[in-house]
């Protein structure tokens, strides 16, 4: 869980592959996120790809959204206003 904004938002690693199928297999091949990274965040334009990494990133516990999706959440988490 999200223990405050900023610990979300440094332990966070951000991805800009060329394909979901390309990031999927990084995930699999580092079994996850090395530095054990909770959340798997994706620029919004590849908010697409969501749905399909949720799901190889499910079998390491992480969690995947768009970038304005979690930071959205990591302010609702902080009681600050996202607009």
């Amino acid at each position: 869980m999200l223990r405050t904004a900023a610990a979300a938002v440094t332990g966070c690693p951000v991805r800009a592959a060329s394909s979901a199928a390309t990031l999927a297999k990084l995930i699999h091949a580092q079994d996850g996120d090395r530095g054990g990274a909770e959340w798997l965040v994706v620029p919004d334009y590849r908010a697409r790809q969501v749905p399909l990494l949720s799901g190889v990133c499910k079998k390491y516990d992480m969690r995947v959204a768009a970038a304005s999706e979690f930071g959205e959440m990591v302010c609702e988490k902080a009681g600050v206003s996202w607009t």
